[in-house]
């Protein structure tokens, strides 16, 4: 799979090449290109940033907090009185 910052860096050398295959938009195309090759840097910096969830915390996610049983349980036993 092809991470995001190869992507941008891939089209910032498409960039390049239409700046020498077509020299009255070079300067365009150069900017274009420099702006990928920033979009590529964030993206790879971004990237670095991320951590994969860590087992604590999928198992608290899973896991119901003491209030929130109770609370089920006092709200079960008040509507089955209603019904009976």
């Amino acid at each position: 799979m092809q991470k995001p910052a190869d992507a941008y860096r891939l089209r910032a050398a498409d960039m390049l090449d239409l700046a020498e295959e077509y020299d009255f938009f070079r300067e365009e195309f150069e900017n274009l290109a420099r702006g990928f090759l920033r979009l590529a840097e964030h993206a790879e910096h971004s990237t670095q940033l991320v951590r994969p969830p860590r087992q604590d915390d999928q198992q608290l996610q899973g896991e119901k907090t003491v209030s929130q049983e109770g609370d089920r349980r006092s709200y079960a036993r008040k509507n089955s009185q209603m019904f009976a």
